[in-house]
């Protein structure tokens, strides 16, 4: 990568807020850069459970499926366990104190199935962070940098500048950029720019170990995501551990890797040496001396429970830990992170791409931070009941050892009194329901107090205060609710009816209108009553409008607006994307004001737009193929643009734009981290689709681009203008073709590809009886009767080449060349004079389409004169279809005939051809045109075939 470059985004950390913004940018069009100051993914288990809403969010940018394959099935990861130890063999050891369902799993499946579609995932960041790093790498080569770490940063009214060090090479790295994502954990940008982090500050720390263990003698529960030790160690003090299975290959009690966590004090972690950390472990789970457990490592990270002040510092944005920071209980944390990228980087990408206000960016913190809030309020009160449910057990950590195995040695007693010690323990444990089912924090938060969401004037549904419900609406501002709907016969969730970046507006059976105002603003759009349906109906108990109603939902997956009925639907849609897009608020009439168009003039603008870049785009790609570019990355892939110029010419800078262009659709891809440049798109066509297609480019070139720049001129005269003036010749291309090389080699070169693809199939339909008499009217130098014979050599036919007396000699020696001399031979003649007799079949091919009606008249009259009665003409002639919204041939063939070969002519349809034919006397009896499925994707004509009888 060079010293400097430049992206619109900058993202500052490699975990799973920054790699899910790298991939949701790059999904949304948006190129990014990511550096993270570590060589590799983290080497830490941590994080494990990826709840409903982040799976929505994966699902969405094709990255579920990998998650579920590599993670745990769901039936090995649905409950929470409490255990008194692993091993030991005091009454009380080896005891399940509580077994729940969790996570959607079990009893909570129904439930949880009902408000989305996704299910949980249980996957370590260990293993999940390299997953999200290939996706990224393979959406934006060069644009993830590992061991790369930001050293400093700048900001100003227009972007970021930062330095980034490579900590392999020791170089730094000039980034520009419009914005940058923090996602670094807090460790360099928040406290760079001064954020600070309000709650409550450290008050333990978490020592995790990653183990490689056989624990499945030790654990009775196959189901469990997370086993909790509350063990009464051999001296009578109570200690705590989570045991939680981490796969990778077998799950349940038979993982082979395990996260093994114990809290201890402030300070009192940093005290404990790792041989010290491994004692309590063991201590504390009562494993025998002899069981074997490998320590793959150990980590020590403090917990707190804070919320960045802010989210946003002008164009640096905080997510994740950056931004929030709690203790891990109620897995919320790696999921909020995830959500925030998720929510930000659509905002991101509609105002870089022009469409949103800048001051959409403000809604980020506006949505997210109450979120985090509330998140990390629940996970403190989580942790502090994890501990407090355990007073159930009647063991306290003031009492003295003797007191405390007396309790648990009761607890588990087969007496009343044991069970109805059991009886109060459920009880306390019941209250644990705030950390592993807690529908309504994972998946029911709303962004209802959101400046940019447009107001339906409903009231908010009633929440539960717990948060263990998700309360379903599509109110303004609340997430999408889930429904199965059915679209061609399959099922579909709503969340799956998103496209990444794209707003969708779901309407109401009687929503026709919808959809035109819809097509208009960009929107895709559908109908639950049409193209949808809706089986159980759900989505209409939900959506809160009528047949004539519709939502907006935002591409996160979130509803904008809401409209009961159409009374005005471009209005109303214009209005609510204006608000959507941050380029007013709801109660801003006039804020920020913004052009808009009906639909038919929005259609026909973006059609002039085409039309204005077509030339531009047309010499842009066709440099790369004429300067050799494309030529000299098929052999060596990976040039830089300085060495692409130092070999075809131009500077660096100029090889760069040149190629901007061709990496944009595809076609060449370009590495940000070495800067070379090799064939994408190009790499895939043949070398035989290329000689096909690069003639056609070079035609277009040299005949019609330069000959166009006049064709006002050509039809107010009939005449190819662009001749006279270019080329000094008064006439035709064709005939200019003869005196002219440039024209000749062109135009020659272009046809010789085009007619391998007709002549075949032309020939294939030419059913002429045996030894018949075949004139080819103007056949030029005799290639139409050549191919007659090698297609047609069982027939024996004779064929009469009929053209100029000037092309004869020519003629003459292309037979001689492929031996049919014998059975060929030349006329001279002008087919506008006549033509001569004694022929049983005419055949014309790529001749009639040069001229209008009048003239196609008079050489059809001349051909029904030539034969007798019964006598055929076959004709091959380019055609438009019958419905010409299907067709590419009007975007070439009109400009082409008048401004460039003829004055004159062009194709027609099939059906005009047979009655012109009819006019001239003939009776059609064949009428057929290519299957354009047969056809190369790259060509334009597509050829008809017409056979006629003289009456």
């Amino acid at each position: 990568m060079p010293a400097e470059t430049t992206v619109p985004v900058l993202i500052v950390g490699g975990g799973g807020s920054g790699l899910t913004a790298s991939v949701v940018l790059a999904d949304l069009g948006v190129r990014s850069l990511l550096v993270e100051r570590h060589a590799t993914t983290s080497r830490y288990p941590k994080a494990h459970i990826l709840n409903g809403r982040t799976m929505e969010i994966m699902a969405q940018h094709g990255l579920a499926d990998d998650i579920y394959r590599e993670g745990a099935p769901p039936e090995k990861s649905s409950a929470m366990v409490w255990l008194t130890s692993l091993g030991g063999d005091a009454p009380y050891d080896r005891k399940v104190l509580h077994r729940t369902d969790a996570y959607g799993g079990g009893a909570l499946a129904e439930e949880y199935a009902a408000v989305c579609a996704q299910r949980h995932a249980n996957l370590g960041q260990r293993w999940l962070e390299p997953l999200l790093r290939r996706h990224a790498e393979r959406r934006i080569p060069g644009g993830v940098l590992f061991h790369h770490e930001l050293v400093g940063f700048e900001q100003d009214a227009t972007g970021v500048t930062a330095t980034v060090l490579d900590r392999g090479r020791g170089t730094t790295l000039r980034v520009r950029a419009d914005y940058l994502v923090a996602a670094d954990g807090g460790k360099a940008v928040g406290p760079a720019l001064g954020i600070g982090m309000a709650g409550a500050p450290t008050f333990t720390h978490w020592i995790n170990l990653h183990v490689r263990a056989d624990f499945s003698a030790f654990i009775e529960h196959d189901d469990a995501v997370v086993n909790r030790v509350s063990s009464l160690t051999d001296d009578g003090t109570v200690e705590h551990c989570g045991v939680v299975p981490m796969g990778p290959t077998r799950w349940g009690r038979h993982s082979e890797e395990w996260t093994l966590m114990v809290a201890r004090p402030p300070g009192a972690a940093a005290a404990m040496d790792d041989r010290a950390v491994v004692d309590l472990v063991r201590r504390t789970l009562k494993l025998p001396a002899c069981h074997p457990m490998e320590v793959l490592s150990i980590s020590r990270w403090p917990v707190e429970g804070t919320v960045a002040e802010r989210f946003r510092d002008g164009r640096v944005f905080l997510v994740g830990d950056a931004a929030h920071r709690h203790p891990p209980s109620g897995a919320l944390g790696l999921n909020t992170g995830i959500q925030d990228a998720h929510n930000l980087a659509w905002k991101l990408a509609e105002v870089l791409a022009g469409r949103a206000d800048p001051a959409l960016l403000d809604s980020y913190e506006a949505e997210r931070r109450p979120v985090a809030r509330r998140v990390v309020d629940r996970a403190l009160y989580s942790a502090f009941n994890q501990l407090a449910i355990t007073a159930g057990t009647g063991v306290s950590p003031a009492a003295t050892p003797e007191w405390n195995r007396a309790q648990l040695t009761a607890l588990f007693a087969d007496t009343e009194d044991g069970r109805a010690r059991r009886a109060v323990m459920a009880e306390y444990f019941a209250t644990n329901r705030i950390t592993s089912r807690h529908l309504g924090v994972e998946i029911g938060y709303d962004y209802s107090g959101s400046p940019y969401v447009l107001p339906d004037g409903t009231p908010a549904p009633e929440t539960d205060p717990l948060g263990l419900r998700c309360v379903q609406t599509a109110r303004p501002g609340h997430r999408l609710p889930h429904a199965w709907l059915e679209r061609d016969g399959r099922a579909v969730s709503t969340h799956g009816l998103l496209r990444p970046g794209a707003f969708l507006l779901l309407a109401g059976a009687e929503g026709g209108p919808w959809l035109d105002a819809a097509a208009a603003h960009g929107v895709d759009a559908l109908r639950v009553g049409h193209e949808l349906r809706d089986p159980d109906g759900t989505w209409t108990s939900l959506r809160g409008h009528g047949e004539r109603g519709a939502v907006l939902v935002r591409p996160d997956g979130f509803v904008a607006a809401r409209q009961h009925s159409h009374d005005d639907p471009h209005a109303w849609l214009a209005r609510a994307l204006a608000v959507a897009r941050g380029h007013r608020t709801p109660t801003e009439e006039g804020h920020r004001p913004m052009t808009t168009w009906d639909a038919d003039t929005t259609e026909v603008l973006a059609k002039l737009k085409e039309y204005a870049l077509g030339p531009m785009r047309f010499m842009n790609v066709l440099s790369c193929f004429e300067l050799g570019i494309v030529d000299l990355l098929a052999k060596k892939p990976g040039l830089t643009a300085r060495e692409i110029a130092q070999t075809v010419g131009g500077t660096e800078s100029a090889i760069e734009q040149l190629l901007f262009l061709p990496v944009k659709d595809d076609l060449i891809s370009h590495d940000e981290t070495t800067g070379g440049y090799a064939l994408s798109g190009l790499a895939l066509p043949s070398e035989a689709d290329l000689n096909r297609v690069v003639p056609w480019m070079d035609m277009i070139k040299v005949i019609c681009l330069r000959q166009l720049y006049y064709l006002s001129d050509s039809v107010r005269t009939g005449k190819v203008v662009g001749l006279q003036r270019f080329y000094g010749f008064d006439g035709t291309l064709y005939a200019a073709t003869a005196e002219n090389a440039d024209l000749r080699a062109s135009w020659s070169a272009m046809m010789d590809s085009v007619t391998d693809f007709i002549d075949e199939w032309f020939f294939a339909h030419f059913d002429v009886a045996p030894g018949a008499r075949v004139l080819d009217v103007a056949g030029n130098t005799g290639l139409g009767a050549i191919l007659t014979r090698k297609f047609k050599p069982e027939a024996d036919l004779t064929v009469a080449c009929f053209d100029f007396p000037e092309k004869e000699a020519d003629a003459l020696a292309n037979f001689r060349a492929h031996g049919v001399a014998e059975h060929c031979s030349f006329i001279g003649g002008d087919v506008f004079l006549g033509l001569p007799t004694g022929f049983d079949v005419v055949m014309i091919k790529h001749f009639l389409d040069m001229f209008d009606h009048e003239n196609v008249l008079r050489i059809m009259r001349n051909v029904h004169a030539a034969l007798e009665p019964g006598g055929q003409v076959y004709i091959l002639v380019p055609i438009h279809p019958e419905n010409l919204k299907d067709t590419s041939s009007v975007d070439f063939f009109p400009a082409y005939f008048l401004g460039c070969t003829m004055g004159e002519g062009g194709p027609q349809k099939l059906s005009t051809y047979s009655r012109w034919l009819e006019e001239a006397g003939f009776e059609v009896t064949a009428a057929l045109s290519q299957d354009v499925a047969t056809m190369p994707p790259d060509m334009v004509p597509v050829h008809g075939l017409l056979r006629a009888t003289r009456k």
